[in-house]
């Protein structure tokens, strides 16, 4: 469904970001919990960091939110608050920052939200940092 020929990856950031956010899919003890940030520069966005949490509690997984809104600063941000990631969600508005919004995945808004990832990869406008080549070449 997308060629991964077309994933730019970069050394670092394209340009100085001007903005940040956090999207994270909260996992329990089978799921895995992601947490990327991505970096907006100029024109390009970029996929900045990714953090993957196996069996992590869910102070645990606050904790890391916590840590990397403190190192970046985000401008806002979805946390998947389906099943589990309600309380999360919750949690995480009030004990780390109000810029996050709980989002819920539903078969209306997941196929929009492919389409527009897959248009910004095919349109050279998304770049992955070299350091998660494999972890992003294994997950598409």
């Amino acid at each position: 469904m997308i060629d991964l020929e077309l994933l730019d990856f970069a050394e670092e950031l394209p340009g100085a970001p001007q903005a940040r956010w956090i999207g994270m899919d909260v996992g329990s003890t089978s799921d895995r919990t992601a947490m990327v940030t991505l970096a907006q520069c100029g024109d390009l966005l970029a996929v900045e960091d990714i953090v993957v949490l196996h069996k992590a509690s869910y102070e645990h997984q606050l904790d890391v939110l916590r840590q990397l809104h403190q190192k970046y600063g985000y401008a806002g941000g979805y946390i998947d608050q389906n099943g589990i990631g309600s309380c999360v969600a919750e949690f995480a508005k009030k004990r780390v920052t109000s810029k996050v919004e709980g989002f819920t995945w539903t078969a209306a808004n997941k196929t929009p939200a492919y389409e527009n990832l897959r248009a910004h990869i095919f349109d050279h406008k998304l770049v992955f940092l070299e350091k998660d080549r494999d972890l992003v070449r294994k997950d598409f």
